[in-house]
């Protein structure tokens, strides 16, 4: 008998320029096929789960970094972790406040942004404004009660629905962010579930640390551990960073807050904000110093 259905369960495909077909196939009633090249693999699924138990202990124990555990990851993620990994230098847990997390997003005309959590298109979704969410292209899991992937509005309420049941963190699965950066690599969903309910909460995130900061964005410079976050009205993010010797961020946006982030005690840093159009009806904007 043929088998009735086939699931792809993982594939290489959508990754531009990969140069080889690498496909994992439930191949319902027959077997799990893992393509690779021109090879096929056939496994029951007693094997595929053996053999994927045995290739997640050899990546944790080729990854030098002790904490690291495949399994405190979100698989999907992971794969786009893999090619990182070994520059991985040391993970540590801390904390953040939810207004200090940024959103590596896209703007109307397509081009990178980055934008403060509460702005985010995922907030907007959890107010009643779903347009920006609904037409995202991203990778979802499969519905728990229908053979069929959940579309982005399905996945947002599982996820809310999770936090408000199991609340935050479940196990390890925790924010993740790269180096000194605030950016979300890994944990949208849950961070903005998490504002969404209960406001600007300080909560547990893991940090990556890659040798040489590795993998920062660039646009902000995180070799400087000493940075000024502008938040604009408009809710876009902008950045400086000051040096040593110079401490000067001039500022010439319309401006909601300003966030001083890691500023040593021993040092001053001067903002200009000659050229502000300030973005409060009073005049006046909010400046944080976060340690």
């Amino acid at each position: 008998m043929s088998n009735p259905a086939v699931i792809t369960l993982a594939s290489l495909s959508d990754i531009k320029g990969f140069p080889y077909r690498f496909e994992i196939e439930d191949n319902i009633g027959e077997a799990i096929h893992i393509h690779y090249k021109d090879i096929r693999m056939d496994l029951t699924i007693k094997e595929f789960l053996e053999l994927a138990e045995a290739i997640e202990e050899i990546i944790n124990d080729l990854v030098e970094v002790e904490e690291f555990r495949c399994r405190d990851f979100d698989p999907v993620n992971l794969v786009g972790l893999a090619p990182l990994l070994p520059f991985l230098s040391d993970i540590i847990y801390t904390e953040v406040f939810l207004e200090d997390l940024i959103v590596d997003t896209y703007d109307e005309g397509g081009n990178p942004v980055l934008l403060n959590l509460k702005c985010s298109r995922i907030i907007k979704a959890l107010q009643g404004h779903c347009g920006e969410n609904d037409s995202r292209k991203q990778v979802n899991y499969y519905n728990n009660f229908r053979w069929i992937k959940q579309d982005n509005s399905e996945r947002l309420q599982y996820n809310l629905e999770q936090i408000k049941k199991n609340g935050y963190p479940v196990n390890k699965e925790l924010i993740t962010l790269f180096n000194n950066d605030n950016i979300l690599y890994d944990g949208q969903h849950r961070a903005a579930c998490l504002y969404y309910l209960y406001g600007n909460i300080k909560v547990p995130v893991r940090r990556l640390l890659f040798k040489d900061n590795k993998f920062s964005n660039n646009k902000l410079d995180t070799l400087h551990s000493d940075r000024v976050e502008v938040l604009g009205c408009n809710g876009a993010v902008s950045y400086g960073t000051w040096q040593e010797g110079e401490g000067v961020y001039e500022i010439s946006a319309n401006v909601e807050s300003v966030i001083i982030h890691k500023l040593p005690l021993s040092e001053e840093i001067i903002i200009d904000i000659s050229g502000v159009k300030r973005g409060k009806e009073d005049g006046k904007f909010m400046i944080e110093i976060h340690d």
